[in-house]
């Protein structure tokens, strides 16, 4: 492990059990990062280099903190040598963890308001996540390097940002992190990846290795979807959570699909999800070259088709998630969607709980086609926002499902999911209001109301128009009222009102301002 000496500004090469304290930079890369190359061979230029400046400021930092070596990813990594490179990101998690402090620079922070911190890019960019877990102690600086916080004293701001839950933030003593992230659930995980990015496409996965526990060779060129595949394959090796395979539904989701998701994006609305299986009952699974096998009940239904269900032993507030599998013969089942347990549809229609030998393909045999419908069509219908005369839309997104000039009705195409939103000027207010609405599976409505202060992640979302984030927000959060001031007294409701007929579902937002008395 290379080490910058911060007195002689010189690296040192240490080993094992030898490697002294250090401090440890986390940030987001910019123009003329100074480099192992520009460290070792160009010291003249180096301090002229643009990142030389966060070099600096963390050795400094270091040495206020008494220790004599600090870490940075740009200069501390010779990525010229691939075998060196393929080390140090299998290691990545581990020197982060042993760290004994992460400063973390947010080069774009100039505002000490939440929102400003919320909006910071290093909240969206993939390798910071374990940054963010691994070590013990986080510090965060604004772009004038002057503390904004720490980990422990941010942690529901933190949580609130990136969904991780607050006992990965905040370790409570005897207890390891290892042992807390071996008990959140594996699609929980991958759902604190969905909104993050990484420059070359692979580290969409490699940079997920630490979170996990698993260890893989780097094959740079070999794309994002075999990557991502091969980190979901290395996974399974280690660990029997059914929860892997819970990917909810979406619009990026082909009707049918191999067992293995394709991106951590897909793990968006997973977020929220509970285990309610103990692992040491769920059986063990392997993927084989026939598919992912599984010895373990399943639910056939008898309605017609050749559809069966598993459970993944998952839940959210709604219920207890399934996946419905369709039956390709042999023994083979394809993935068809991520569904809650439903008592009138399966509970009647279901076979005994003998376990079940199945292989679940990891891709669907090219050109296939279901010799039924397969119905994906669960969120078709109409979104009416009735509104009061002392409201004026300033905004409204997905544009493209706005049906009428006044801007008061969705359609949602058919999509099997839906979330959408006005943001509402109030009059004699300052402070503007967000309305939030969509249909989740099965074609629930739902709707949120909130302001830039009862729900700062929500209006944050609105204003960035991240309708997936806005989706899950306001679909968890469904708030009907808020109110402005302390002493103003006016406050809004909004109430929904559904109508279901032949043609669709029909929901109904009526939003009204309350006045003081």
């Amino acid at each position: 492990m290379w080490l910058i000496n911060c007195s002689t500004l010189q690296l040192e090469e240490h080993y094992g059990r030898e490697i002294p304290p250090y401090a440890i930079l986390s940030h987001t890369w910019d123009d003329e990062e100074v480099t192992f190359r520009d460290f070792v061979d160009r010291r003249d230029e180096r301090t002229r280099m643009k990142g030389w400046q966060k070099i600096q400021r963390t050795c400094s930092l270091a040495i206020e903190d008494g220790l004599e070596y600090a870490w940075v990813d740009t200069c501390c990594i010779d990525k010229s040598s691939s075998a060196e490179l393929t080390v140090a990101i299998n290691s990545m998690f581990k020197w982060y963890s042993e760290a004994t402090v992460c400063h973390a620079y947010l080069e774009d922070l100039e505002d000490p308001r939440p929102e400003s911190f919320a909006a910071c890019r290093w909240f969206r960019r993939g390798w910071t996540l374990q940054e963010l877990i691994a070590p013990r102690h986080v510090r965060f600086y604004n772009n004038n390097w002057q503390l904004h916080g720490t980990k422990s004293g941010l942690g529901e701001e933190i949580s609130d940002i990136t969904g991780i839950a607050l006992d990965i933030l905040e370790i409570f003593p005897g207890r390891s992190l290892r042992s807390v992230l071996r008990e959140q659930l594996s699609c929980r995980k991958m759902s604190w990846a969905a909104r993050r990015e990484t420059k070359r496409e692979e580290d969409v996965a490699y940079c997920l290795l630490g979170i996990f526990e698993v260890n893989m060779p780097l094959l740079y060129g070999e794309g994002d979807q075999k990557a991502f595949t091969r980190l979901q394959k290395e996974i399974i090796k280690n660990t029997n959570d059914l929860t892997l395979f819970a990917w909810p539904d979406n619009q990026m989701n082909p009707p049918l699909s191999g067992i293995l998701a394709q991106s951590p994006l897909q793990f968006i609305g997973a977020r929220f999800f509970e285990c309610y299986a103990d692992l040491v009952y769920v059986p063990e699974f392997q993927m084989t070259n026939k598919g992912l096998r599984l010895h373990m009940p399943l639910h056939k239904l008898y309605d017609g088709t050749k559809l069966a269900l598993i459970k993944l032993g998952c839940l959210d507030a709604a219920g207890t998630y399934v996946l419905e599998l369709l039956h390709l013969g042999g023994g083979v089942y394809c993935r068809v969607s991520l569904q809650r347990w439903n008592p009138t549809r399966h509970y009647q229609d279901l076979s005994g709980e003998t376990p079940t030998t199945m292989y679940i393909v990891q891709s669907v045999p090219h050109g296939f086609q279901p010799n039924h419908k397969i119905d994906n069509n669960r969120g078709m219908g109409s979104f009416y926002i009735e509104i009061c005369a002392s409201l004026r839309c300033e905004r409204a997104e997905p544009a493209s499902h706005w049906v009428d000039r006044a801007r008061t009705r969705f359609k949602t195409h058919d999509a099997p999911t839906f979330a959408g939103f006005c943001i509402f000027e109030v009059e004699g207010q300052e402070e503007s209001l967000v309305v939030a609405c969509g249909y989740s599976h099965k074609q629930k409505s739902w709707v949120c109301v909130a302001t830039a202060q009862s729900s700062p992640s929500l209006w944050a979302a609105a204003l960035k128009c991240d309708l997936e984030l806005v989706g899950v927000l306001g679909h968890y959060a469904q708030a009907n009222h808020v109110s402005f001031g302390e002493d103003n007294g006016r406050s809004v409701f909004v109430s929904l009102y559904v109508d279901r007929d032949q043609s669709g579902t029909t929901s109904t937002a009526d939003i009204k301002l309350i006045e003081p008395k």
